[in-house]
């Protein structure tokens, strides 16, 4: 019911109701457009005079002029909606705001509600898994299956003694990640691999990085893409990424996989700009996707915005979320209980600068630029959305205190609640790291040369940026590992995808942590 075509009728309405009143000068004969000549009157003989193509708000001939219809209403009186009717047919559409992917029986909260509250039409507050619902017992798990707002309670997650496992097939000359999630049965990641031209590809692991699904190509054009983020709804997964399938330019293009890496429809192409369009991150709300990227279309760099229904359709245009000024790249999106937070690097003459807003879960409207960092961020930012506040994650380079890991938190409204404060310490470099949000606390993992050469840590921190849990080495290759990105798995492990030259040349590989209840 939230989406009518009232607007639609109304002006149908407007129109007609004009051409049916008397109006001052309507018997000059002078053209509309020259002079206020008054309404215009559109005459017939029949019904088929008056056609529109319409059908939801039809004109039928009355007395040799057409005149509205009664509009078709198709307001089925449920706020748990999307109420539309489609023109060429005047049949009612009624597409639900909150789903159950994860089949446990209880739905997420539609876009812009927390779980359970008036209005949400629905209480599961993790609805990409059906271990997570009101009332379930919370376990070791990396879910939370309570629904208190805490993943794990009081766990932490320690290195396995397992040897990490490549990811990456030999025919790949080299590759490097995208994304990675669990669906309940395996992960899901998605990498790009270099051939004779760069590939996007997907990838099933088992718990302990076995293959249960080969290597998989997402794309098939005899032109460069690249791989992108991968997230999972509960029921299938999600992907966005550059493409050069276009004339001469990067799109970003989208689709939808089943556990099989099986695209589920012809691929989405989700951009149409001059410039090239790259870097994509892709958030799942419940009920629809939402694909963010930068471009610098009419020569103003910035961030754009759509989205995405759950069946793959493009459900509205694409949407400037920064202002052309600001010069953003890079974006990271989360998603809290009633907004959306945006994270992006902004470019001035100096150094690269970290840049906050909120949006509105359909992208309308969107809070003011917060700074979060002035000084030498990198490109690589993480973004959650971890309890009652947004975590935003970065690494700073060239500059006294870094190079490490800084972390800043604001409220969902954009408010900075704790200013940048660094998180790691010791190392000479730092490059790449992963957050997860546990609620009350979160987990990083990050890449830096403390022991000499790039290995991968893990540590555990309050809301408040405060160390509860000293590093733990996760990594003990001869060579350099870098660019961690972590997703929780079965039984509380967590699984880590990162790149290293073990094999002679740059490829991904897969490591997990294991959760240790109540430590």
């Amino acid at each position: 019911m939230l989406l009518r075509r009232a607007a639609l009728a109304a002006a149908s309405l407007g129109i007609v109701a004009a051409g049916l009143a008397p109006g001052c000068g309507a018997k000059t004969g002078l053209g509309r457009g020259q002079h206020d000549a008054g309404p215009v009157v559109i005459p017939c003989t029949t019904d088929a005079d008056c056609a529109t193509g319409d059908l939801c708000a039809a004109l039928f001939c009355m007395e040799g002029q057409c005149a509205p219809a009664t509009p078709v209403d198709c307001d089925d009186g449920d706020e748990c909606t999307e109420d539309t009717c489609v023109p060429e047919t005047a049949a009612c559409e009624h597409r639900a705001l909150a789903l159950d992917q994860d089949g446990d029986g209880h739905a997420g909260p539609r876009p812009g509600f927390t779980a359970g509250a008036p209005g949400a039409c629905g209480d599961d507050c993790d609805d990409t898994s059906p271990l997570a619902y009101p009332g379930a017992v919370e376990t070791c798990d990396g879910v939370d299956n309570d629904c208190n707002g805490i993943v794990d309670d009081n766990a932490r997650y320690a290195p396995d003694t397992m040897d990490p496992v490549r990811v990456s097939s030999e025919e790949l000359r080299s590759a490097a990640h995208g994304g990675l999630a669990w669906t309940g049965t395996e992960y899901g990641v998605t990498y790009e691999g270099r051939t004779a031209r760069s590939g996007n590809y997907f990838k099933g692991l088992g718990r302990n990085g076995e293959t249960v699904v080969e290597e998989t190509p997402v794309t098939s054009t005899n032109s460069d893409n690249y791989t992108g983020p991968l997230v999972w709804t509960g029921s299938m997964f999600a992907t966005a990424w550059e493409d050069r399938r276009v004339g001469d330019t990067y799109e970003v293009f989208f689709n939808r996989l089943n556990e099989a890496g099986d695209k589920l429809s012809p691929d989405l192409r989700v951009t149409d700009a001059p410039e090239f369009s790259l870097h994509p991150d892709v958030v799942w709300n419940g009920s629809e996707f939402i694909v963010v990227w930068d471009d610098a279309r009419d020569n103003e760099q910035g961030i754009f915005g759509r989205r995405i229904s759950v069946d793959g359709e493009l459900l509205a245009n694409e949407e400037r979320v920064t202002q052309s000024a600001w010069r953003a790249e890079f974006p990271k999106l989360a998603e809290g209980p009633t907004t959306l937070g945006l994270a992006f690097t902004v470019f001035d003459e100096v150094s690269p600068q970290l840049g906050f807003r909120t949006l509105q879960p359909d992208l309308a409207g969107a809070g003011d630029l917060v700074t979060v960092s002035t000084d030498h961020v990198g490109q690589n930012i993480g973004l959650v959305f971890n309890g009652d506040r947004y975590l935003v994650t970065w690494e700073r380079y060239q500059k006294a205190p870094g190079p490490a890991v800084f972390a800043a938190t604001l409220s969902e409204t954009g408010t900075v609640l704790k200013r940048e404060t660094q998180l790691t310490f010791g190392a000479s470099f730092a490059r790449g790291h992963s957050v997860l949000a546990l609620g009350d606390r979160f987990l990083l993992v990050w890449a830096d040369t403390l022991d000499g050469k790039y290995e991968l840590y893990s540590a555990m921190y309050s809301n408040d940026l405060r160390e509860i849990s000293a590093r733990e080495r996760i990594t003990y290759n001869s060579t350099d590992s870098i660019g961690p990105l972590a997703a929780f798995g079965p039984e509380g492990d967590v699984g880590v995808v990162f790149v290293d030259w073990v094999s002679g040349s740059e490829q991904v590989h897969f490591a997990r942590l294991v959760c240790k209840a109540g430590q």
